[in-house]
């Protein structure tokens, strides 16, 4: 019987020792190589330059690998690159995905005109807080919640206001060259939904033709409200000569619009609701400018 367990625990043993053999021989790291998935400019390094910041483990079993920390070590030592994910090639291979970080916001705080990604990743900043938007450079945000402490490089800032208003364009088949044509500003904001009495977020859309648009629950089916938002600023116009049925209340109820009146017209942007909850259907109304 002593003898069978010998055996046994002996053959046991030869398994684990020839799997372990296994891993760090056929299975040990032996080369990293890095896929560009957007053109290389001047802000993305070589793909030397990446491998050497991914500091990884070579000879280690690719099955132990930390992939978290490489893609943190990348990303903190070049801000405007990106790691999408880092695919496993067996028997010992990486290959690390890349894209480049495109400028698409940027904001003031403390001074400085901060530029960032789409995620709030912050790319570079300049001691300078006059900064404008143009129909092509970085889109002009304000209303983050970002509180006092100090900004660097390579940060991912988190706010409490912010919602990716780029990405839900994007899905609307809006590239950023398109988006900056088109919007000059964007406020964010916390607000309190009137229909339920909760915390809400919300941004006003400032247009380079000098057009309002507010969009409410903006946490909530931004891609539809987003189409709404394209479909109202292209068909403004086409208003014209139609009565004005938005707001009994106001004076301008029941009047005709005309091209001066929706010069200054505003457009509000929300979803509907039924009787239990928020509907997924939305809309764009139109409004006259209200009165100073």
């Amino acid at each position: 019987m002593k003898k069978k367990l010998l055996i046994i625990f002996g053959s046991v043993f030869a398994v684990i020792a020839l799997l372990v053999i296994l891993c760090f021989t056929l299975f040990a790291l032996r080369s990293v190589k890095v896929n560009f998935r957007t053109s290389i400019d001047a802000n993305i390094p070589s793909q030397e330059e990446i491998v050497e910041a991914g500091d990884f483990s070579y000879r280690m079993p690719v099955f132990f690998l930390s992939k978290k920390s490489y893609k943190k070590n990348i990303e903190e030592k070049f801000p405007y690159v990106e790691v999408i994910n880092i695919e496993t090639r067996f028997p010992g291979k990486l290959i690390v995905h890349i894209r480049e970080r495109q400028e698409i916001y940027a904001f003031i705080h403390n001074g400085r005109t901060y530029f960032c990604d789409n995620n709030l990743v912050v790319l570079r900043f300049v001691d300078n807080s006059g900064y404008l938007s143009s129909q092509e450079n970085s889109i002009l945000i304000e209303g983050l919640e970002l509180g006092s402490e100090e900004i660097n490089v390579g940060d991912r800032l988190v706010s409490a206001t912010y919602v990716d208003v780029y990405d839900a364009l994007v899905e609307n088949n809006r590239l950023f060259f398109e988006q900056q044509s088109i919007i000059k500003k964007i406020i964010f904001s916390s607000t309190v939904d009137n229909n339920t009495n909760k915390k809400a977020t919300s941004f006003v859309i400032n247009t380079f033709d000098n057009h309002e648009f507010r969009v409410y629950n903006s946490d909530k089916y931004l891609r539809v409200k987003m189409a709404k938002f394209l479909s109202a600023y292209s068909n403004l116009y086409e208003y014209i000569g139609k009565p004005i049925t938005q707001d009994s209340a106001s004076e301008y109820y029941g009047q005709v619009w005309t091209a001066d009146m929706l010069d200054s017209a505003y457009v509000v942007i929300n979803n509907y609701y039924n009787v239990t909850s928020e509907s997924k259907s939305c809309y764009a109304n139109v409004f006259p400018a209200e009165k100073e």
